[in-house]
């Protein structure tokens, strides 16, 4: 095309050269007219040269120009399918390639935009572990489920759930198996609530489900067919793990006419299930929520109760067996409420652990019992010793040795008259850190008491781990010693092994004296219980103590 082009500009100059000649000719030499003649031959020649040139621009050159505005416009309509193909070498074949490989990138970047944009949109609406819907969007489901029923006026079962334990299978094989664990779940809810459920996870291990359309019976047959379904065990990393579920559920419109209601009285009928054992499914009701708004406002005055100091320490005797005398006490924590006037630490305590409020009450008992520990050291009982119980939350914080070892600094008080009671449920929440907290403790001269054994686990593999000095044998099993075998067999076997491993036993919740004489018969080192005293306020356990008589 090139070389075409030289040989028609030579062909114009040339032209152009003559005609320029025969004007001088003309006007400078005074030519005839032949010279007008040639000077028109080269016009019309250089004219016709023009338009052969143009021709050819046009066919060719405009030609490839019109291919790459096809090939700009396919771009801009967001069309790739096609690609232009131009024979030419040169730099319009060069442009249309380029052109191609610019739409090829165009073509992948929108691909890629549009799978993030698609995973995006399966974020906002999904949960991605279990591929359930997620909280937001099963919000906007219940919103319009719940004006659709209104309009229909049908009834709706709304269920929330909650696994039980799965907290054991984190700390036990990592979070990892806990994914695994809940996307099971998710799938296993996906198979018992079927398709027209429109099921969700909240967060955590926390699942919800709505049936629309549905009666009480139907709701209460899903709920029994998806506890069933949890009784088998899951495994996990190899091991089986028991993993139950406790669900709450409302019905629309009985329950709640709103979803903010309907999800807040699941949920509350929900912990109610848990309340009553977990592995269990409870109906909204009422009075459920009384005991919600009752238990928040115990919970304000939990925490005002610390600050204005309502709480009392009180101390129940420990006696010994053969001297029928007072040994020792326990200190326990009661709560003079200024307008309920005593409450029980039943009531207060699982509350307090809930809310981690027990760990300032932990303190405060700690703190007091060891002042009233100096105070009776003072006062001529240097061998009276106090036992203060301790929940598994204050021994899992990672300052409470050095708690302990400052309290009984500032009070100045010998370490082996402070004996800290801790039970087995406490232990095996983490076996060996626990233990080797028993054993820093011990250490420092400070005693160890092991609180309702037979009440929990009661391994005699972990009892012969333990870094303990007492072994408080639980009130169960002293109610029917003088009437079981079975009972004083136990008893029996507990005292031979505690007393072989060197430890003291203690048998709590001593109330007759038929228990007290058979229990002095198989050896018990001390006995505590109402027999001898309910538990006192510091100024009548003084009295007690003061008295200096033998209590049996």
């Amino acid at each position: 095309m090139k070389n075409k082009l030289m040989i028609y500009l030579t062909i114009i100059l040339i032209c152009f050269n003559i005609f320029l000649v025969s004007i001088f000719e003309n006007y400078v030499q005074y030519k005839t007219n032949l010279s007008l003649r040639i000077i028109m031959f080269s016009f019309a020649m250089a004219i016709l040269n023009f338009l052969i040139i143009y021709q050819f621009l046009y066919k060719d050159i405009i030609r490839k120009m019109n291919r790459i505005n096809h090939v700009l416009s396919q771009i801009q309509q967001g069309k790739y399918d096609e690609m232009i193909f131009l024979d030419s070498n040169d730099a319009f074949g060069l442009a249309i390639q380029n052109l191609n490989k610019i739409k090829q990138k165009i073509e992948d970047r929108e691909q890629e935009l549009f799978k993030k944009q698609e995973k995006i949109h399966y974020l906002a609406d999904y949960d991605p572990l279990t591929g359930l819907y997620n909280r937001v969007f099963f919000e906007q489901k219940l919103a319009y489920v719940l004006e659709e029923a209104k309009t229909k006026k049908e009834k709706i079962g709304l269920l929330y759930f909650d696994l039980d334990n799965f907290k054991k299978v984190n700390d036990t094989i990592g979070h990892l198996f806990g994914d695994l664990l809940l996307k099971n779940v998710g799938g296993l809810m996906k198979k018992y609530l079927g398709e027209d459920a429109i099921t969700a996870r909240l967060g955590g291990d926390e699942f919800v489900a709505l049936l629309p359309n549905v009666e009480m019976n139907q709701v209460k047959n899903v709920a029994q067919s998806i506890i069933q379904s949890f009784q088998n065990p899951w495994i996990l990393d190899d091991r089986e793990f028991y993993i139950t579920i406790s669900m709450g559920i409302t019905i629309y419109p009985k329950d709640g006419e709103n979803a903010s209601i309907l999800l807040k009285n699941a949920d509350t009928a929900m912990y109610e299930a848990k309340n009553n054992g977990k592995n269990s499914y409870s109906f909204y009701t009422y009075d459920m929520h009384q005991k919600m708004l009752e238990k928040l406002e115990m919970e304000n005055d939990l925490r005002h109760a610390i600050e204005k100091e309502e709480f009392i320490v009180y101390y129940q005797p420990k006696i010994g067996i053969r001297s029928c005398k007072i040994e020792g006490t326990e200190a326990l924590i009661r709560w003079k409420h200024p307008t309920k006037g005593m409450i029980s630490p039943n009531t207060f305590i699982p509350l307090a652990e809930e809310t981690r409020l027990i760990i300032p009450i932990g303190d405060f008992v700690l703190r007091t019992a060891c002042n009233q520990i100096r105070k009776w050291q003072e006062n001529g009982k240097p061998s009276m010793y106090v036992s203060v119980n301790i929940s598994v939350i204050q021994i899992q914080q990672d300052d409470f040795v050095k708690k302990v070892v400052n309290i009984v600094k500032e009070t100045g008080i010998d370490p082996s008259c402070l004996e800290l009671e801790i039970t087995e449920n406490t232990i095996m929440q983490n076996f060996e850190y626990t233990n080797e907290i028993l054993q820093e403790l011990r250490s420092l001269g400070i005693h160890i008491s092991l609180d309702d054994f037979g009440k929990g686990y009661s391994s005699l593999n972990y009892l012969k781990q333990l870094e303990i000095d007492v072994l408080k044998i639980d009130k169960s099993f002293i109610d029917d010693i003088t009437q079981s075998n079975n009972q004083q067999a136990i008893v029996k076997s507990v005292i031979e092994m505690a007393q072989s491993m060197n430890m003291r036993v203690i048998a709590e919740g001593v109330e007759m004296w038929e228990q007290f004489h058979f229990l002095k018969k198989l050896g018990c080192d001390e006995v505590q219980g109402y027999l001898f005293s309910k538990p006192l306020s510091v100024i009548n356990m003084e009295k007690m103590i003061k008295e200096k008589r033998q209590v049996c």
